[in-house]
């Protein structure tokens, strides 16, 4: 066999053995996508279903208050004041309890405080309040428990609800929403603009309370973190290519010189 001949199977073999041994790093590329995208939807789902549980658990806590308190509605402020002082410090999540007699406020947990009575839409007994006068420039979410003419307001502070989503630190960003205001982790409906939730959006709601949580990747979350797990696992696949190249390129020049 000439030289040429020679050195042009010699360079065969050496293509054919690199070309080989990209495929198990181009599959594993494929792989690592497919699952880290299935990972990221599939975590948008789950996560949805645990923040409608915490943020239920909430709201729970004000309907159990709410209830407690309502058979105070009955009575007059000066005899059950002290009584709906005591039950609103007992419980660390509510910020106040109001008792309404036809739609109007004439009974405080707050006390000395000016009353204030939110005013809700008909039919509504779940609302979120961004120009309470109790707490300027914060947040309250009201819910109300209505039994004939008289009804109870129990609040909690949007602290409250933040705070179970902040629980999710994984990227992922929850929204809450109640009618047309909403809060998220870092900010409500008073900011400039909603955050970005455009990668694996998922939307879910509370069969018991009525409120939307909708939740999404932020733009180009996936590409980074895509980056990021490539840069991770690159080195082993290259690896694993080097490794199958070299064990065809071996069997290759094996077939060629059979041991006699």
């Amino acid at each position: 066999m000439s030289i040429s001949r020679h050195l042009s199977h010699r360079m065969t073999n050496l293509m054919v053995s690199m070309l080989i041994g990209t495929a198990p790093v181009i599959s594993g590329l494929v792989v690592m996508d497919y699952q880290f995208n299935k990972q990221l939807e599939e975590n948008a789902k789950v996560s949805i279903e645990e923040a409608v549980f915490a943020i239920d658990r909430v709201f729970d806590s004000l309907h159990r208050a709410a209830l407690h308190a309502q058979p105070l509605g009955t009575r007059p402020c000066k005899e059950v004041q002290q009584e709906l002082e005591s039950q609103a410090r007992r419980n660390p999540r509510v910020h106040s309890l109001v008792l309404t007699r036809n739609d109007a406020g004439f009974c405080s947990s707050l006390g000395t405080k000016p009353l204030h009575t939110p005013r809700f839409a008909k039919g509504e007994y779940l609302r979120l309040n961004m120009n309470s006068p109790t707490i300027p420039n914060g947040v309250l979410v009201e819910y109300r428990l209505v039994a004939d003419t008289h009804a109870v307001i129990a609040s909690t502070y949007g602290l409250e609800l933040r705070n179970e989503l902040r629980g999710f630190k994984d990227g992922l960003v929850l929204l809450l929403e109640f009618g047309g205001l909403y809060l998220w982790a870092e900010g409500d409906s008073r900011d400039a603009g909603r955050p970005s939730l455009s990668e694996f959006p998922q939307n879910g709601g509370s069969e018991k309370y009525g409120y939307m949580i909708r939740a999404g990747y932020p733009a180009g979350f996936t590409a980074r973190e895509a980056r990021q797990v490539k840069t991770n696992i690159m080195p082993s696949l290259v690896l694993i290519g080097l490794f199958t190249s070299v064990l065809v390129l071996w069997s290759l020049l094996r077939n060629r010189n059979p041991v006699k």
